[in-house]
């Protein structure tokens, strides 16, 4: 048995998004701070919100996740990350994945980033990122139960 399952889907919308959609407890959402995730998002948002009045009325946005960061910081990354925290609040967690060779090279030997360099920066990254998100749960489960 397991606490929890992770089920990583394709960025297009599909029969398998809709049934990980459907089947989950929350969603969490990776983005790339460019102006076509943004655009992206929006749609995801509002199939998120058809799922949720049709199909699975428990599901919740556990937060966004900005991924695939260029650790020299670009003005248009700045400012998508900017337009994300006007836009979503809340919802973006602080934890950010930052582009790497090391995450790159991870699947090709069949490792999860933690254990093919478990003292890089990737893995601690991905390392603070599993605690907030296990913090999140833990609030949303609370304020749950006080409903």
């Amino acid at each position: 048995m397991f606490d929890y399952v992770i089920i990583d889907c394709p960025p297009s919308f599909g029969h398998l998004q809709l049934a990980a959609f459907i089947a989950a407890d929350f969603v969490l959402i990776p983005v790339k701070a460019a102006p076509f995730s943004l655009i992206g998002m929006q749609e995801l948002f509002r199939t998120i919100e058809k799922v949720m009045k049709y199909f699975n009325p428990g599901l919740k946005i556990l937060g966004i996740v900005l991924n695939h960061v260029d650790g020299r910081r670009p003005v248009i990354e700045r400012e998508m990350e900017e337009a994300l925290r006007k836009s979503y609040g809340r919802l973006l967690l602080k934890t950010r994945i930052n582009k790497r060779v090391k995450v790159e090279e991870s699947p090709s030997f069949q490792q999860a980033i933690t254990a093919y360099d478990p003292k890089g920066p990737s893995a601690q990254e991905f390392r603070a990122l599993t605690k907030e998100i296990l913090r999140r749960i833990k609030q949303m489960k609370e304020v749950e139960i006080r409903k």
